[in-house]
């Protein structure tokens, strides 16, 4: 099957007068090329057409619904979506890259890419037979609570972000349990990461696709992880990461005394320091021979009205 090109802005055979509807159609024709089967296209379209369309509920019963002009066929159509999305086979990362890809062309005539940032996100549940859901912290509802988490790598430059992984995180107690797992279809091969370890498998991904580089940015659940900070510096990343006080750091070798070490202050937070913000200097004989790869700074935070 031949491929079709998207066209993109800044190409030279972009016209908007074309519309939205056949950029669109020509998008979902390339992620089509990937599906190969007819039948799978069809699904993916129809599902695609119903995330992008009118209505709160996004999952497949409320899309079938929307779409299907026959009321007696929604049930049919629903059990389509259902087995396209659950139990046809195909792979997602090639299509994660042609989003990806697609879109990052018309985001980088905005700006380069500068960032990978990581984070995570929480789907808050009430039962207990979704994969990976138990009660566990999540940023989304500020608090231990019954849910879901995943790992995002997101890109970004000065104007926009893009997300181009996602990746669920499984805790350790269903690991340890296959039966469950396997009601849940979780693929057997599926075993516990911790987050950072997570991160660093999409960073893997990512450069094997060829994603523009930029600086990693994460929070101190990532920065605290001496193995995820060492694994930027084997994989040639710099990297922004928050860590919380007390974290011990490691200095360079070949010092010329260790009398130093007595005299080297300690690195405190901005609340600590209070209001001052004053920095502290390194002491003269210390400027050549010690190094680190973190810094505290305070920095100034907009007040709420501007």
């Amino acid at each position: 099957m031949k491929t079709r090109k998207p066209v993109l802005a800044g190409d030279p055979k972009f016209d908007p007068r074309h519309g939205s509807e056949k950029r669109l159609e020509a998008y979902l024709g390339e992620i089509g090329s990937l599906l190969g089967d007819k039948r799978r296209r069809e699904s993916f379209a129809m599902y695609a057409c119903g995330l992008f369309g009118e209505g709160d509920r996004k999952s497949a019963e409320p899309v079938a619904a929307r779409l299907c002009g026959d009321p007696d066929r929604v049930e049919k159509t629903h059990q389509k979506l259902l087995h396209f999305l659950a139990r046809s086979e195909w792979k997602d990362q090639p299509v994660r890259v042609l989003a990806a890809r697609y879109a990052l062309k018309l985001m980088q005539t905005r700006g380069a890419i500068t960032h990978w940032i990581f984070d995570d996100t929480g789907f808050l549940k009430q039962g207990k037979h979704s994969p990976g859901v138990k009660r566990q912290y999540t940023g989304s509802a500020g608090k231990v609570a019954n849910c879901q988490v995943a790992v995002s790598l997101t890109l970004a430059n000065g104007q926009t972000q893009l997300p181009i992984d996602f990746s669920l995180f499984l805790p350790e107690d269903w690991a340890a349990d296959p039966d469950r797992c396997r009601a849940a279809k979780i693929p057997a091969t599926m075993v516990h990461r911790p987050k950072w370890q997570i991160a660093l498998d999409m960073i893997d991904v990512a450069l094997a696709d060829e994603m523009p580089r930029g600086v990693v940015l994460a929070d101190a659940d990532y920065g605290n992880k001496t193995d995820f900070r060492d694994g930027l510096d084997e994989r040639g990343l710099q990297c922004a990461v928050c860590t919380t006080v007390g974290l011990a750091v490691a200095w360079a070798s070949g010092c010329r005394s260790k009398s130093w070490r007595s005299r080297c202050p300690r690195v405190r937070s901005a609340r600590q320091r209070g209001a001052r913000g004053r920095a502290h200097r390194w002491p003269r004989d210390l400027r050549s021979c010690a190094s680190s790869r973190c810094q505290a700074r305070r920095l100034p935070v907009p007040s709420s009205g501007s």
